[in-house]
């Protein structure tokens, strides 16, 4: 899966457990202010871009550690990606807003692997087989 599939596929989670009254709305916000609160060098930090990930080239991306890392739209993003994160609610449906669709880019790889760092949440698909758009 690609990153951004990865993000919108949290969004989902999010939203859909809302509907179980499941508490992973505030579950992402307390590692997003955790990440935020150790800044972007931090174990925090790699263990929540982690969640997004689905392999170390992906990873490593997400944490500014390749090419793109120089790309106007590249700290923004990121930025983003984590304040959407604290932002976030059980009805959020802005998770994805202002994340740049660039940051999957060259990145070909999509298959599972394994990460450097482990991720801050496992957060499985609720509704596996029904496409991510």
């Amino acid at each position: 899966m690609k990153i951004m599939q990865n993000v919108k596929r949290v969004q989902r989670a999010i939203v859909h457990s809302a509907s179980l009254k499941d508490n992973l709305a505030a579950q992402v916000k307390a590692v997003a202010v955790k990440a935020v609160r150790g800044g972007k060098d931090s174990d925090d930090w790699k263990k929540y871009m982690a969640i997004f990930a689905d392999n170390e080239a992906q990873l490593q991306r997400l944490l500014g550690n390749d090419a793109l890392a120089n790309e106007s739209w590249f700290p923004e993003t990121t930025a983003y990606l984590v304040s959407n994160g604290v932002c976030t609610t059980p009805s959020s449906l802005r998770f994805t807003d202002n994340i740049d669709e660039h940051i999957d880019d060259d990145i070909n790889d999509t298959t599972p692997g394994s990460l450097s760092v482990p991720k801050a949440l496992d957060i499985p698909d609720p509704h596996p087989g029904v496409p991510i758009s």
